[in-house]
């Protein structure tokens, strides 16, 4: 029975923890949006209108993998300069 409700603790915990860093994420996507507008890039930092095979380049259609958009922006952009509109380095 203490096995269990400790279990229920350690859910909760990481619930919390995954809401947390989601929420996280929202904001910096804000920001890089922001940052892809101002430069005139699209949503994955390449010029407007750019076609991608399959729709997205988060999808490698020849392993199956897909990425998250802020992981593959962050891979483009290693510097990440969209922290330099918050002041952040």
């Amino acid at each position: 029975m203490k096995l269990i409700k400790t279990l229920e603790v350690i859910l909760v915990l990481v619930t919390s923890l995954i809401n947390i860093a989601m929420a996280g994420n929202e904001t910096i996507m804000k920001v890089v949006d922001e940052w892809l507008k101002t430069k005139n890039l699209n949503e994955y930092g390449d010029e407007q209108g750019m076609m991608y095979m399959g729709g997205t380049p988060l999808f490698n259609e020849m392993t199956g993998e897909s990425k998250d958009r802020l992981e593959y922006l962050i891979e483009k952009f290693p510097n990440k300069p969209w922290e330099q509109m918050t002041g952040k380095k």
